[in-house]
Formats: structure tokens, C-alpha cells, sequence
């Protein structure tokens, strides 16, 4: 039988599927198309979208890392160049629709030149540019960052060299979404109300010395989305879009009053100090069900009252559903003023830092009120080491040349739509017979978790004896009946976070999932991890799965441990991947 070409399918597409399909590449890739056959060799000429990064960073004598010749290589193209081909190679009938560039110290009459050809189509629909610039400092703009240099307001260098934004940007009655990182705001005098399609703002690092901030926002009339973050020229805001559904305010620690007047705001994200009595003013608290709190300030010197107006803020939100908190230091300080028991609760995400058995408890307090939850992602930080404090200025360091990973507390889903999240919520069975005696936990021999030995943990402060006697016979209302599911992020298997995790996966006995990311370098033990997660759970469900970000490749509980015996309890679903807080990872 003689052999056939294989019929290519995808090429056999129409034009327009094809340019969806590029539109969601980045330029680069997308051109690289064009060498598959003859069909494609004008493909990307119909894609309407620009999306382009350049690689240079300003930090060494090429801007290049020396170890990856293929950027190197690519490189020999200058980057201006590629942005004015990627631009001007579009067909007569593909009007740009989406804008995304980054980059690096662009000639500010060719950055002009880009944006005004891109909004004189009329039809552009996106536009996301960001700016870096020789000698940038890139720091953090927080006063409590732990470097000296630490402050909420630009250094003195930074001040001047901001390219002022493109009035043509304010121009495009069609435009959607701005993402504007690295400017300084400037509006045409005769604004008026052409942003009448606006719906998403973000806007990041932003100088306004002209106050110009508020005009802007009182012409966007159907902005839904508004995030602004580490803008130091902000102080008192007042959005008046009756659409507004989410609003982020980020590390503006000279704000001093922000207020919403839309009644359909969802969702809230607030990080910064210890926000005041008058912050925050809403016209609708009971419509929020999302709600963000990071307090970068330290609490450690501080009053529990001094919490009030955030506990104050939470109690407000009477339908809140999810709430996202981060303490510093840790969790042990207004941990038990911080979440008020509330009827539609449902789902709770902790930043945790563990440095010693207060801080254990004090999740343990802070559940107590949470009579509802039914999911809870933890951010374990663990024990700083000496290896953190070496690169403890790099928490003031902050990349804008990708976009950076947050994580993902993106486990929030809108009340009435668990339809399709695959969780069975009937009524588990009686597992009280497992077999585990949790007020005298097993010695692990060199992982020291017996608690109740002082010799174990001579040097590391920590009272076990007195953790065991009051934290194990805590009675937490939501371990009984209502938990299916729990993230814990950045698990190194420290002693302290052994504690903690044991104590939620032994009593939470309606779980049906859990999420386990390791901690990079973790990834060895991951047989051992895999063990002792597997002992502590007292429920039935489907099996523990975990990958370390790398393709390392991913291992059911079964084949890391071998298959449980008949009768025996097997670890509900859970999904990890190396991660690490210090190192920037791009995937």
C-alpha cells in the first residue's frame, strides 16, 4: 500500500480560525508560523494582535543572558524595529485590536509614533504597555519593605524620567482595556467623556503630579474592573462608574480616603498598612463576596483594637463568601478578631507565617468562627533561614518585565455556581475508627514530630508539650461536617507546618481533595511527603497526585506507596507543584 502525506487538518482551517488561533501567541511565536508551509506564509498578517517583550534588562554590559544563545541570536534584530514591522505588516484589512509591549528605554517619539498608529484605526480594543528605563530602581514603592531605602514614594532618579502618557490614548472610542505600568499620567485638556468603553484599568507605578487621576476616573462611565497599585500620588479617589464590579488598591500608602459609589461592586483588594476608620467607603457592603486583606505593616508592636477598622471592613461585607488574609509577621497577631462568623462564608485563603507554636494556633483560633467553609488555601512561609536574609532586599525588588505568578488564589468561585465543581456535598460517613491517636502523635524517628519529647526540639523554642495539651483538643465546627477541600502552598514539611497540616487533615472528615505544592527542592522526599500526608487523612477519597513544576512528571499516591490494603483509607485528590518564594520563575 503506498504511503499517504497526512492531511494537515489545522492548515485546512479558514483564514479567521487560524488568526484566533495566533491572536493567542505572542508575536514572535506567531510569525515563526509562517515557515510551517505555503499556507501560512501570510497567516500572520491577518492576526490583529501585537504582543511583544524585549529582552533587554539594563543590568549587564549586553543585556543578555550569556548562557541562552537563541535569545542572544534574536536579539541581532533590534527591537524597535521589530515592533515598527510587527505594526506596519498588517494587512489593509486587519486593523489592530489588541496592543501589549514591554519595553525597555523605547525613543520616545517612536513609542508616540506606535501608539498613535495603533489608535488611529479607531477599532483597537487593548492596549497594555510597559515601560523600563536605564539605571531603574524597580524597588517596591512600600515604606515597609526591610531594606533601608524602603518608602512609598519614587526615588528622587526615577522622578523625571517617566514618559508622559500619549494623549492619543485617550482618543479611541472603542477601546476596553489599559494596562499602563511605568508612566507618568498625562490627560488632554479637553478630555471630556471619550472613554465611554473603558471597562478594565490598571494602572501601576504611575506618577500623576498634575493630580490628573480623578478626572480620568470621572470619564470612564462603564469601568467594571480598576486596579491601581503603587501609585504614591493618590489620595482621595471617588469612582463614580455604576458598573464597577472589582476594585484593587495596592500598595498606595498616601491614600487616605477611596470612595465607590457603584451598588454592584463584588469584589475588594486591599494591600497596605493597617487601613484607617475612613478609608474605605462603599455603597453597597453587603454586595462584596470576595474580599483581599494584606497588611504589609508589622504587627507585632501593635494593639489588637488597632485592627478594628479591617475587622470592622470584614463584618461590613455580610454576604462575604471568600476572604483572602495576610498577617505580618504572622497569623498570631488579631487572628481572633479577623473573621466574624458569617452566613455565607464558604471559602477562606491564609497567608501563614510559622515561627513558632502561637502562630499555629492561631489558624487553628481564627477557624473557630468559620462555621461554614468549605475551602481553605493556605501560604505557608515557614522559618526564615539565613539563606533568606541573604537576599532579604530582593522582597523589595519587584520585575515589571513579566508578568509575575501571584499564586493563584484564584479558587474563588461565585455563590450558586458549585453545579459543576465536581464536589459531592452529601453527608460522609462515620470515620471516627481510623486508627490514629492524636493527642500522642507517632515518633517519626529524624523527622522529630514527636511533640511530647523536650529533647527532640531542645534548640528550636518551641513548647510541643504545652501546643499538644490545648491545640489537639480544639473543637473547630467546620473539620466536622463542612471542609472538602484544602490548598496549602509551599510546604517544606518543617515541624511546625507538620503540626498544622496534621491537625486539619485528621479532623476534616467530610474532605474530598487536597492540594499540596512543594516547596522547591522538597521534590526528593516526595515519596515520604506523599506517606505522611496519607497516615494523617481519616477520610476516603480518590488519591493523592503530585508534580513538581520542572516535568519532573506527575505519580499517584499508589504508585509513590504502593496500593492501599483492603479497608484502608485512601488520601482524597491533590495536585502540587514546585514552587519557591525567593526565586523568579517564568513558565
Amino acid at each position: 500500500m503506498k504511503n499517504q502525506r497526512r492531511k494537515d487538518r489545522l492548515s485546512a482551517l479558514p483564514d479567521e480560525t487560524l488568526h484566533r488561533i495566533l491572536s493567542h501567541l505572542s508575536s514572535d511565536k506567531a510569525v515563526r508560523t509562517s515557515s510551517l508551509s505555503r499556507r501560512w506564509h501570510h497567516v500572520y498578517a491577518g492576526v490583529p494582535v501585537v504582543d511583544l517583550v524585549d529582552p533587554k534588562s539594563g543590568r549587564n554590559k549586553y543585556d543578555l543572558p550569556d548562557h541562552n544563545f537563541r535569545i542572544r541570536y534574536e536579539a541581532k534584530v533590534c527591537f524597535d524595529q521589530k515592533v515598527t514591522g510587527a505594526i506596519l505588516c498588517k494587512a489593509a484589512r486587519t486593523p489592530i485590536r489588541t496592543f501589549r509591549l514591554d519595553a525597555f528605554n523605547p525613543p520616545r517619539g517612536l513609542l508616540d509614533q506606535w501608539i498613535i498608529i495603533v489608535v488611529s484605526s479607531g477599532v483597537v480594543e487593548e492596549i497594555d504597555v510597559k515601560l523600563r528605563y536605564w539605571e531603574f530602581s524597580g524597588r517596591r514603592l512600600c515604606p515597609f519593605g526591610s531594606s533601608d531605602e524602603a518608602s512609598a514614594d519614587f526615588d528622587k532618579c526615577d522622578k523625571k524620567r517617566y514618559v508622559k502618557t500619549q494623549h492619543h490614548l485617550f482618543g479611541c472610542p472603542a477601546l476596553r482595556r489599559i494596562r499602563l505600568t511605568n508612566w507618568t499620567l498625562d490627560l488632554p485638556p479637553p478630555l471630556g467623556a471619550v472613554m465611554s468603553s473603558l471597562d478594565t484599568l490598571c494602572l501601576t507605578r504611575i506618577m500623576d503630579p498634575k493630580d490628573l487621576l480623578q478626572q480620568l476616573l470621572a470619564n470612564c462611565p462603564r469601568l467594571t474592573d480598576l486596579t491601581l497599585q503603587e501609585c504614591p500620588s493618590l489620595k482621595k479617589i471617588t469612582v463614580t462608574s455604576a458598573h464597577l464590579r472589582s476594585f484593587a488598591m495596592i500598595c498606595c500608602h498616601n491614600a487616605t480616603r477611596v470612595k465607590l459609589t457603584s451598588s454592584c461592586l463584588r469584589s475588594l483588594h486591599y494591600q497596605g498598612g493597617l487601613p484607617r476608620k475612613s478609608l474605605f467607603k462603599l455603597a453597597n457592603y453587603a454586595g462584596v463576596v470576595a474580599l483581599k486583606i494584606e497588611i504589609c505593616q508589622d504587627l507585632s508592636e501593635k494593639e489588637p483594637t488597632e485592627f478594628a477598622p479591617a475587622n470592622k471592613l470584614i463584618r461590613r461585607c455580610t454576604k462575604l463568601a471568600y476572604l483572602h488574609l495576610s498577617l505580618d509577621p504572622s497569623m498570631a497577631y488579631c487572628s481572633s478578631f479577623a473573621v466574624p462568623s458569617l452566613p455565607h462564608f464558604r471559602q477562606l485563603g491564609l497567608q501563614c507565617c510559622l515561627w513558632d507554636d502561637q502562630d499555629v494556633r492561631s489558624v487553628a483560633v481564627l477557624l473557630r468562627d468559620t462555621h461554614n467553609l468549605e475551602v481553605l488555601s493556605l501560604f505557608l512561609q515557614g522559618h526564615e533561614s539565613e539563606s533568606d536574609t541573604e537576599h532579604e532586599d530582593d522582597d523589595d525588588w519587584v520585575d515589571y518585565t513579566k508578568p509575575e505568578d501571584d499564586g493563584g488564589d484564584g479558587d474563588y468561585t461565585e455563590p450558586g455556581d458549585s453545579a459543576g465543581d465536581g464536589v459531592d456535598y452529601t453527608e460522609p460517613g462515620d470515620n471516627a475508627s481510623d486508627g490514629v491517636d492524636y493527642t500522642a502523635p507517632e515518633d517519626h524517628g529524624n523527622d522529630c514530630t514527636n511533640y511530647t519529647d523536650p529533647d527532640c526540639h531542645a534548640d528550636d523554642g518551641v513548647d510541643y508539650s504545652q501546643l499538644t495539651d490545648s491545640f489537639w483538643q480544639m473543637y473547630i465546627r467546620c473539620l466536622d461536617d463542612k471542609l472538602r477541600r484544602i490548598n496549602i502552598r509551599d510546604y517544606e514539611g518543617l515541624q511546625l507546618e507538620k503540626i498544622l497540616v496534621k491537625f486539619l487533615l485528621s479532623k476534616a472528615v467530610a474532605l474530598e481533595e487536597v492540594s499540596v505544592t512543594l516547596m522547591v527542592g522538597r521534590s526528593q522526599n516526595k515519596r515520604e511527603i506523599a506517606k505522611e500526608l496519607w497516615s494523617w487523612i481519616t477520610y476516603a477519597g480518590t488519591g493523592l497526585r503530585q508534580a513538581e513544576r520542572g516535568g519532573v512528571g506527575t505519580h499517584t499516591a499508589q504508585q509513590l506507596i504502593g496500593r492501599p490494603s483492603a479497608g484502608e483509607a485512601r488520601l482524597p485528590q491533590a495536585i502540587g507543584k514546585g514552587s519557591c518564594r525567593r526565586e523568579r520563575i517564568y513558565v
